[in-house]
């Protein structure tokens, strides 16, 4: 399995995007967080399943919370 590297950057937006959703309704702030981790597992597992869109750049979309 990959080691999956978050830039500090994109750590305090996933925060800021938990924080917004759960402030709009109970849970979908830990349910958006799950579903990123449920992604990050799956890319670090197959990461070269997921399409390219430019280069080395490949495109995992999530579920809708």
């Amino acid at each position: 399995m990959m080691p999956v590297i978050f830039l500090p950057e994109v750590k305090q937006e996933m925060i800021e995007v938990s924080l917004y959703y759960q402030s709009q309704s109970p849970r979908l702030g830990v349910e958006f967080l799950s579903e990123v981790e449920r992604a990050v597992k799956s890319i670090a597992a197959s990461p070269n399943t997921w399409p390219i869109l430019e280069g080395d750049l490949r495109r995992r979309l999530t579920k809708r919370c």
